[in-house]
């Protein structure tokens, strides 16, 4: 009994190195991490090289026959590792079975507190093994679409925009864009809810200008500011940095930042799938953009007209960075942003999910290529675009976005 636990012991040692170890050293970011691994790789190597030659005495003894040389098959001790004083064959496994035990904690206890940021392959296989297990909530299948637009009584677009403090702002000339490119019908048909995602909330000057400015219309409910539920804290998945995951070579400031971001969508479109009604569309915008005149119409007439009868796709998208045809069905890869995209508010349960389950394993963008791909999903575009990017200073310090759609359709608004 005592030999079997031996080998187990020495069995889950050498799985745990070999574990460690067969990691891509280039891609392991952590505190000394890469020179932790190899001193104590070393050790245990000695270790189990003391064990298997105490071993092998052991069975020569009891069974008459030479012991075999482990060093064929095990890698040359660490210099300064030393067998236990022979007290008895038993007294040295006994010995060496705890050295194991306490080397394996020390390297678990070290490997957990200063390799905190171990990304690797098997992390990035896991967050594709993760993709194709089933969500909680499912696309409808088969798919539909909200019903026509009621007029006067019913809700067009439940409009979602996402905003934090940057050196440059520009959600109050978005906010007046928007306002002022809808008629007064629009206006009664829409309700536009904005993500404060600063911690603390009030440290958004802009957001407080629009609240000042648009009094009335908050009042009313054609506008409603929402903050994180903690306000302290924030998002409480990135209270503990240690836990995040980096990929992409990308720092743990830009992790957290492009996290945060993901996170505040989400809880963005958990809000507005809740005002959203069975005749509704939900339209995703950026707080840096202008708005073409009477968008909502224009939009929500493609969306009955041409889209309504089909339930092949995910997203339609009214910005176009590039060159398009109306109605051409793009591939996930080209989903740019959430610049003008329009959802059905049933999709959106299951999107937020998703964007939960994997906020800090890519930037925004990305995961929404992910999600498309996941559900085969199609991006069908309209052309003009019904809006223009003009923020080129990130909410990240020293980013920028130049991107510009191409075909705006209210040529004397650019800029």
């Amino acid at each position: 009994m005592s030999l079997f636990l031996v080998f187990m012991s020495i069995g889950t040692t050498i799985a745990l190195f070999h574990i460690l170890s067969s990691t891509d050293p280039e891609e392991i970011r952590g505190y000394r991490t890469r020179e932790l691994m190899q001193s104590q790789s070393s050790d245990l190597n000695a270790l189990s090289l003391a064990v298997l030659t105490t071993l092998a005495t052991l069975n020569a003894t009891t069974s008459g026959v030479s012991p075999p040389n482990p060093t064929a098959q095990m890698p040359p001790p660490h210099p300064d590792a030393k067998l236990p004083e022979a007290v008895s064959v038993r007294a040295q496994i006994s010995a060496m079975r705890t050295k194991i035990k306490e080397a394996t904690q020390q390297l678990t206890e070290q490997y957990e507190r200063e390799a905190t940021y171990a990304v690797n392959t098997a992390d990035k296989l896991m967050y594709q093994l993760r993709n194709f297990e089933p969500l909680q909530h499912s696309m409808g299948n088969p798919q539909w679409n909200p019903g026509p637009y009621k007029g006067s009584q019913g809700l067009n677009f439940v409009i979602g925009i996402s905003s934090i403090a940057r050196e440059r702002d520009y959600v109050a000339d978005t906010l007046r864009s928007i306002m002022s490119a809808m008629s007064p019908s629009e206006k009664h048909s829409v309700k536009i809810i904005i993500m404060n995602g600063n911690v603390p909330p009030g440290a958004h000057a802009a957001l407080k200008e629009v609240a000042q400015t648009y009094r009335a219309e908050i009042k009313e409910g054609l506008i409603k500011i929402i903050t994180n539920p903690d306000p302290v804290k924030g998002h409480l998945q990135l209270v503990d940095r240690s836990k995040l995951t980096l990929r992409w070579q990308d720092s743990v400031d830009r992790v957290l930042w492009r996290s945060k971001q993901v996170l505040d969508v989400a809880f963005l479109l958990e809000e507005c799938s809740k005002v959203a009604t069975p005749e509704s569309y939900f339209l995703m915008i950026e707080d840096d953009v202008i708005a073409a005149n009477n968008f909502v119409t224009k939009i929500r007439t493609f969306m009955d007209e041409k889209l309504a009868p089909r339930t092949d796709w995910i997203t339609a998208s009214f910005y176009n960075p590039w060159t398009v045809e109306d109605l051409e069905e793009l591939p996930p890869y080209k989903f740019f942003g959430v610049i003008g995209q329009v959802f059905r508010p049933h999709d959106l349960p299951t999107i937020v999910e998703f964007l939960r389950k994997n906020f800090d394993q890519s930037p925004l963008d990305w995961l929404f290529v992910d999600f498309l791909k996941k559900f085969d999903g199609k991006v069908v575009v309209h052309t003009p675009s019904m809006f223009q990017h003009v923020g080129e200073v990130s909410s990240l310090k020293g980013k920028t976005q130049p991107s510009r759609a191409v075909d705006f359709e209210d040529e004397e608004m650019r800029s």
